[in-house]
């Protein structure tokens, strides 16, 4: 109600009571009104704050998740360098086998060079294809880390925005309540005590 009002008077001066009365009912009233209106969207503001805590809950157990799963991938990699050792130690004695058949092949002619030719390729291609694979391996698992655990930071952040805002907008709703509230109950702690009698707010 913000509109302006002009009180009656009466014949022999000031004003009439009846009608102040009734004006400040009405704005007893209206105050009661908005402040009915600021507890449900207290309530709503409450609720949205439940479930902003619920999802911020859920991005930690996604987190969780997440830092289980990298344990597991860094374990994996553990396993592929393992492995990628276990190759090259296979390539070290391929290449020593290499050199012995080399060195027979020498002896025994140009047959026996094709043959080590042929097995010093195939040692190779294996070498080649064992690094590639274990490469590839690894640069898709730390890439796919990398954007999981981007996206759920970045959503953490816009999370933990909102739930400041609603935690601002509360307070915020809940300091006018209070002072609305305190500038009511001053106006009606002013009145004539005859006044008061018939006042909402009289003790």
């Amino acid at each position: 109600m913000n509109q302006d009002f002009y009180f009656s008077t009466v014949r022999f001066g000031g004003f009439d009571k009846k009608e102040v009365l009734e004006r400040l009912y009405d704005l007893v009233k209206d105050y009661d009104e908005q402040i009915e209106e600021l507890k449900q969207e207290k309530e709503q503001l409450q609720q949205r704050l439940l479930e902003v805590e619920a999802k911020a809950l859920q991005m930690e157990q996604s987190a969780l998740t997440l830092r289980d799963k990298n344990t597991r991938l860094m374990e994996y990699n553990e396993l592929l360098n393992a492995k990628c050792t276990e190759k090259g130690m296979q390539l070290k004695a391929a290449q020593d086998r290499a050199i012995e058949i080399e060195k027979a092949a020498i002896a025994a002619g140009n047959t026996t060079s094709k043959m080590l030719a042929d097995t010093q390729a195939q040692c190779k291609q294996m070498v080649q294809e064992a690094r590639s694979t274990s490469q590839a391996i690894i640069s898709s698992a730390i890439k796919e880390r990398t954007q999981k655990v981007n996206e759920l930071s970045s959503e953490y952040r816009s999370k933990r925005r909102l739930l400041i805002s609603l935690s601002e907008d509360y307070e915020a709703f809940q300091h006018h309540i209070q002072k609305t509230y305190a500038s009511l109950k001053d106006i009606v702690d002013h009145l004539p005590e005859e006044m008061k009698e018939d006042s909402l707010y009289h003790e």
